[in-house]
């Protein structure tokens, strides 16, 4: 029986709305037919008349009956009666339903010769009586008492049914799109991360979808992957080389010649050692521990206090959460440096609710243009020149790992303005996602 149901979804809705449409259109019809068709045994009230007065002249005298079937029309204008000669021939029309039903009216001591249209507009009937006279009768169809109306009840009954087949209606036709929902938010909630591959359930189209959707995700994975490796690769191979020529000119005697040598193998190094943070942030093959964030954050400030910077703590004592530990201070980390590089105080305050953790880190700095907010979040990417978030020294790193820190925490960062002036730095964090892990 399944492989006759078809599999489109949009032939399964039509197919629905059809069949709902004939459903009740035949209930209905059903219901009229019903409640306002007129018995069978009863026909239109002059062929009733005329069969009544039929019988009243076969009781009279047979001197008397041409005389009262002539009067018959002074009873109803539609109604005429006549007494036929012996020998007048009548043409049979006597139908199976016309006959019995006129029998069964006029009782015994009639014979039937002729009866046509009795439940017709312009009915007519011949009887024979037992001393041969002959009867014909004609009755035009008067109209009649209407027809009873719709009663309360049967208004009641088919709102009813309307408003079932409605409710059923709609509860068919989200059970039909719920696979398609459900594939949209998977979709929408998909991620790299997550190998986990899409339901390929429900109809043909949700199916499909569901299929290329895995295989999309499956190659944009091993892509990532396949990039991921290299560039870690070739981080890790340039390491070699940059330390010989730091050992060979070390050896160099010109200081003035060394010098900037040492210093572009140095900003060379610091490039390599970012570009490795930030693919080892990217990938999610760490297993997170419980740590106390408060604890951990205010280690961080306390080292920038020390070096001589206004870093303050404010917020909670102690926070546990289970979270990428060496991750997570390297975010907080390159925060508080790109704060402190760019304003004289810098506040960093933790909170902890029901939906998640936030760090944000407060400076007092020239701040940025919201423009230029999205775009500094991105690998390699500076702001203006009134903020160069990395410095002098930085390649535009430091927030593209803290991103994707927040990220593998299945948060983000999101950059504020700060009042009266500076930038905020928040880290949204949902340690609850990773305690599944």
């Amino acid at each position: 029986m399944r492989r006759f149901f078809p599999k489109k979804i949009g032939t399964q809705i039509a197919l629905l709305v059809v069949a709902a449409i004939v459903a009740y259109h035949a209930i209905f019809t059903a219901f009229i037919l019903l409640g306002r068709r007129p018995p069978e045994d009863h026909a239109a009230p002059a062929v009733e008349l005329a069969i009544a007065l039929t019988r009243l002249v076969a009781a009279l005298p047979a001197d008397q009956r041409a005389e009262a079937a002539s009067r018959s029309a002074a009873a109803d204008p539609h109604v005429r009666l006549y007494v036929l000669s012996h020998d007048l021939p009548v043409a049979s029309s006597t139908t199976g339903r016309d006959e019995e039903f006129l029998r069964k009216k006029l009782g015994s001591g009639f014979q039937v010769e002729s009866a046509a249209n009795l439940f017709g507009a312009l009915s007519r009937f011949t009887v024979r009586l037992s001393d041969g006279t002959r009867i014909a009768a004609e009755a035009d169809h008067a109209p009649g008492p209407p027809l009873p109306p719709i009663s309360g009840l049967l208004l009641g009954t088919l709102t009813f049914i309307a408003v079932n087949m409605i409710m059923l209606s709609l509860w068919a036709s989200r059970q039909l799109t719920k696979p398609l929902a459900r594939i949209a938010r998977a979709a929408e909630e998909l991620s790299l991360e997550d190998r986990t591959d899409l339901p390929e359930s429900g109809p043909e189209e949700v199916r499909i979808l569901a299929r290329a959707l895995n295989h999309r995700r499956a190659r944009i994975q091993s892509m990532v992957e396949d990039r991921t490796r290299m560039l870690a690769a070739i981080g890790h191979d340039l390491r070699t080389p940059i330390t010989r020529l730091r050992l060979k000119a070390e050896f160099i005697g010109d200081e003035a010649a060394r010098t900037p040598i040492l210093r572009d193998l140095e900003q060379m190094n610091a490039m390599v050692h970012g570009a490795l943070s930030y693919l080892r942030e990217g990938r999610a093959g760490r297993k997170p521990e419980a740590a106390d964030v408060a604890t951990l954050v205010r280690t961080i400030c306390d080292e920038f206090s020390d070096m001589g910077h206004d870093v303050r703590y404010a917020g909670q004592d102690h926070v546990i959460a289970p979270v990428y530990t060496e991750g997570l201070q390297r975010a907080v980390t390159n925060l508080v440096d790109n704060a402190v590089k760019h304003g004289t105080a810098t506040t960093v305050c933790l909170e902890d609710g029901e939906n998640g953790m936030c760090i944000s880190v407060a400076d007092d700095g020239p701040g940025l243009r919201d423009e230029d907010k999205e775009k500094v979040v991105k690998p390699f990417a500076r702001g203006d020149d009134a903020r160069s978030l990395e410095g002098d020294a930085g390649f535009g790193l430091g927030l593209a790992i803290a991103d994707a820190v927040a990220r593998a925490h299945g948060g983000r960062l999101t950059l504020l303005d700060n009042a009266p002036r500076g930038l905020v730095a928040k880290i949204e964090l949902k340690p609850a996602s990773l305690a599944t892990e």
